[in-house]
């Protein structure tokens, strides 16, 4: 991108071949990442004004950008029926409906309010605004940079080898570089602000390590321009004299910047010496247990219901559905199955089904299945196994699921329970079990 605007400000024709090679990098990253192409869009900004031909790099990446993207729409909308899949659903995000809710729905017919967008997403934009030096992983310099577009860059009169002042084909002194470094702010600014945008339609994330959070990317080269913004302050400060302050705010900036990190290492180190493990999983995931028992308990080819799709997928090794909130949409997603041959083994509670904020809220979250969840926390109050299955029993949808899945298996306490379509010979499950152990020990 620096070679593109360079070559472009010198009427070279080589600044078209750079501004093409960065487009088709950034396009190459929205392949790893959809929310890349708010970045890829500011780009294109930037180079349909600053890249000569104007235009030609633009339309140039617009296509290739096209041909990239065709298969993974056309994928999308065989699968999931829209062009941009199931990530389309993270628009609801603030809304008041989730990306999770819908996600566990079979019909995605949610009036949209537009004025409700709108506030949410200027308060997204704010947060993030507020946000951002936390965001950029607290890099002192990063935030610095947007002062640093207020300045005018000065660069120093380039020289070839024998001293004399470099000259461009009009003779005149060659201060490209010194353009293109001022330029560059514009790319980057650019590409930020179309990236905030994006970030601000589809909500900022519960932390700074969110999937959605792109600010991280700019935290280099912000922190670039930024500390270039110090230094000519720092410089132009009347008590700087003499070479030894004039690079002190480096040591600085290295200090402060540092600092958060350095007032923890001693609380790490001591929490070695007192032989402290690293920190646990559980609740709501039980690898091992999920990975030996759960693993062997489903038959191979059988798809499951999950409140933990993800742990069960990655640990048991085997496909699973993420839980609907309705028994209706179940039933409708057992029929599916039934029609394509893909049987339904059973479904899996864990902890995630009562742990939202407040047990209201992981009402909302896991509809007519709440039941299910909670039956888990029966045998630890009451002290008495007999007692699981009477809570979720006692409900409609409840009974409907007992009725059909009516085998529990408790894998990890009752916390983790596994509750199977067709009895479990538990004499057959151990034996299975234990030999799949010993099979592993002698890997």
């Amino acid at each position: 991108m620096y070679k593109a605007t360079l070559y472009s400000l010198r009427f070279d024709k080589s600044g078209f071949i750079y501004g093409v090679a960065a487009g088709v990098f950034l396009i190459l990253m929205c392949l790893t990442h959809w929310m890349a192409l708010w970045i890829l869009a500011g780009y294109l900004v930037y180079a349909f004004f600053f890249i000569r031909p104007i235009g030609g790099v633009a339309s140039v990446i617009v296509i290739l950008s096209a041909l990239a993207f065709a298969h993974p729409v056309m994928q999308n909308l065989k699968h999931t029926g829209h062009p941009f899949g199931v990530a389309f659903y993270t628009l609801y995000s603030g809304l008041g409906v989730s990306e999770d809710f819908l996600m566990k729905a079979t019909s995605t017919a949610i009036p949209v309010d537009i004025k409700a967008i709108m506030l949410t997403f200027i308060s997204n934009f704010l947060t993030n605004l507020s946000r951002v030096y936390t965001y950029m992983g607290m890099a002192l310099a990063a935030p610095v940079f947007f002062l640093a577009c207020l300045h005018h860059y000065q660069g120093k009169v380039l020289k070839d080898r024998d001293g004399e002042a470099l000259l461009d084909e009009q003779g005149e002194i060659d201060n490209s570089h010194e353009l293109t470094v001022s330029r560059m702010r514009w790319a980057v600014l650019s590409m930020w602000l179309l990236g905030s945008i994006g970030m601000s339609i589809y909500g900022p994330g519960e932390d700074e390590f969110y999937s959605r959070q792109l600010h991280f990317l700019f935290t280099p080269v912000m922190t670039i321009y930024g500390l270039t913004m110090i230094a000519v302050l720092w410089n132009r400060a009347p008590f700087i004299k003499g070479v030894t302050y004039k690079y002190a705010y480096l040591w600085i900036m290295l200090i402060l910047g540092a600092g958060p990190m350095l007032f923890t290492l001693p609380q790490f180190a001591l929490r070695a010496l007192q032989g402290a493990t690293a920190k646990s999983t559980w609740p709501p995931y039980n690898a091992a247990a999920t990975n030996r028992l759960l693993n062997a308990a489903i038959p191979k080819d059988h798809y499951v219901f999950s409140d933990q799709p993800w742990a069960t997928a990655w640990y048991a090794d085997r496909p699973a559905i993420w839980t609907p909130r309705l028994y209706e949409t179940a039933q409708f997603i057992e029929q599916i199955a039934a029609a394509q041959k893909l049987p339904i083994a059973g479904i899996t509670t864990s902890p995630v089904a009562v742990g939202a904020d407040s047990l209201f809220e992981s009402a909302g979250q896991s509809g007519e299945f709440f039941g299910l969840g909670l039956d888990s926390w029966v045998p630890i109050i009451t002290q008495d196994n007999s007692k699981m299955g009477e809570l979720a029993k006692s409900t409609k949808a409840g009974s409907g699921i007992y009725a059909t899945y009516q085998y529990p298996l408790p894998y990890s306490g009752s916390l983790l329970t596994y509750y199977s379509r067709d009895e479990i010979d538990l004499d057959e499950f151990a034996a299975k079990v234990k030999k799949e152990r010993a099979e592993k020990a002698n890997r």
